[in-house]
């Protein structure tokens, strides 16, 4: 079976059984039970509107997928997520000289390991997830970094996002998470199912 014959259930099964374990890990540290929520599969770059103005800055975590395939994760956090998020998680209001992004890099840690783990476990390839990376930017800068990557991974072939929001059912916690694969590492995916 090649990609271009690949439904979204057969790609998305992994994914969310990655995202499954990583909202029971998530959970278990924010005390608060997580959903994944409109998870989806498409052969397109995905509108991004995160219902706040161009002009607020984003906390965009990425992971890069390494080893014996590609791909590359991404989490999104609002300025209102990032602080629900960082006083769930350590129980402070302000994050002093700890800062933000070091408890933001922890989560995106996690939520990636577990996909990452999903992948490796169905693949037998030896996958990895490099060291997350925390960007702060304007929505118009995060456009960008996901357009470039888009063209990166789609150079010589199809790119597949999955898109899928991590949140809570106790806050208005929310926090999109994407992933980017290109062809090859879907046709390795449903050629090892």
């Amino acid at each position: 079976m090649s990609a271009e014959n690949l439904t979204k259930d057969q790609l998305l099964d992994l994914v969310v059984k990655g995202l499954e374990k990583a909202m029971e890990s998530l959970g278990f540290m924010l005390k608060r039970k997580l959903l994944v929520l409109d998870a989806s599969v498409q052969k397109s770059m995905p509108e991004l509107d995160f219902g706040i103005d161009a002009n607020e800055q984003l906390y965009l975590l990425t992971t890069e997928v390494i080893g014996d395939m590609k791909g590359k994760s991404y989490l999104f956090f609002t300025e209102e997520s990032s602080a629900m998020a960082f006083t769930l998680l350590t129980g402070m209001a302000e994050p002093g000289a700890m800062g933000k992004d070091v408890i933001l890099q922890e989560i995106d840690n996690i939520a990636s390991a577990a996909v990452i783990s999903v992948f490796a476990d169905a693949l037998k390839l030896r996958i990895y997830g490099d060291v997350p990376y925390c960007f702060v930017k304007k929505t118009e800068e995060v456009k960008e970094i996901l357009e470039n990557d888009h063209h990166r991974f789609g150079e010589n072939s199809v790119v597949y996002w999955i898109k899928s929001v991590l949140s809570s059912e106790e806050e208005d916690l929310s926090m999109p998470f994407y992933w980017v694969l290109p062809e090859e590492t879907v046709d390795m995916l449903i050629n090892k199912q």
